[in-house]
């Protein structure tokens, strides 16, 4: 009887634990959502300044970086899209290298983050999973060719606020 009266309580912390999942990370490429421009400058310092113009999706202000752009840069990253909504960064979107897209392609990310985070929905090619406060998004990107002979596909990973998450648009 003793041994039931430690059990049960045990057994409802694990069953809460296993409805409550796993909360989705906010961190992608040393940025976290949040994160001001300034923040931003720090982790990459630009090399000149950085153009931006206004999304009317989402209402953000959308910044386009690539390795030209700033002095550090992700080593695997062809651009970085940010989206930033008022001072904070609600939108990340890496689209990596053609080496990098060759050695993980969308279905071995895909595979990662769901050995992570559980199975994720599915809308034609883009997978995404979400928690009351964070979206991540997982796609291919169509990149013009460096030949500049048509365009090619190259792994998109996204992380982006609750709030602009608008999966049928």
């Amino acid at each position: 009887m003793r041994r039931l009266l430690f059990v049960l309580p045990l057994l409802a912390l694990l069953a809460s634990l296993s409805d409550a999942g796993v909360a989705l990370q906010r961190y992608l490429e040393s940025l976290k959502l949040g994160d001001t421009l300034k923040e931003v400058e720090i982790v990459y310092p630009p090399r000149r300044n950085w153009g931006s113009y206004r999304d009317p999706r989402g209402n953000l202000r959308r910044v386009l970086l690539d390795r030209s752009q700033a002095k550090y840069f992700p080593v695997d990253a062809e651009n970085l899209r940010l989206g930033f909504s008022g001072e904070r960064l609600a939108h990340i979107q890496v689209i990596y290298t053609r080496e990098a897209s060759k050695k993980k392609p969308l279905g071995n990310l895909v595979v990662d983050l769901s050995l992570i985070y559980g199975e994720p929905r599915r809308i034609d090619e883009t997978y995404f999973w979400w928690d009351n406060d964070t979206v991540i998004a997982v796609s291919d990107a169509m990149l013009a060719s460096p030949d500049g002979r048509g365009s090619e596909l190259r792994t998109s990973l996204e992380l982006m606020d609750y709030e602009l998450f608008e999966p049928l648009r």
